[in-house]
């Protein structure tokens, strides 16, 4: 995996997510980067070798300035996103969506990021948007 920019990155955190059944071993990293106020998660299957596999990239909002922390749960297979903000939850289990219950026993949907792969045009590659000009372009 190529990283293309130089910029600085901060409160990073590196996990491993094993699928017994399907017999796959992928790599789980988050970082937060200077300048451009996101933090970022990107899941990279190790289990084979291939040039291009990278399965998940995701960005949300987070100031450089501002602690946060993102850590990945084994057991329910979610990665968690902590900051003055709130929490964040991020579904990371190969499927649609989980259930989850508040205090009231009202039941809370939580799609996976698995559930949104079908947007890629290709395995290998993403819709990337860049809008930093007067005029915004879609690459693929």
């Amino acid at each position: 995996m190529k990283i293309k920019n130089n910029l600085n990155i901060d409160d990073a955190n590196i996990s491993i997510m094993r699928n017994e059944d399907k017999m796959t071993k992928e790599l789980i990293l988050s970082y937060k980067t200077i300048y451009t106020n996101t933090y970022n998660l990107t899941i990279i299957d190790i289990s084979n070798v291939d040039d291009n596999n990278i399965i998940i990239k995701h960005d949300s909002f987070q100031l450089w300035e501002s602690r946060c922390m993102g850590f990945f749960v084994e057991k329910t297979s979610d990665f968690i996103i902590l900051n003055k903000e709130g929490i964040s939850v991020l579904v990371l289990a190969d499927v649609d969506s989980k259930i989850y219950s508040n205090s009231d026993s009202k039941e809370l949907v939580v799609h996976s990021l698995h559930s949104s792969n079908h947007l890629k045009i290709d395995k290998s590659n993403f819709i990337e948007f860049d809008f930093t000009e007067k005029v915004g372009f879609i690459k693929v």
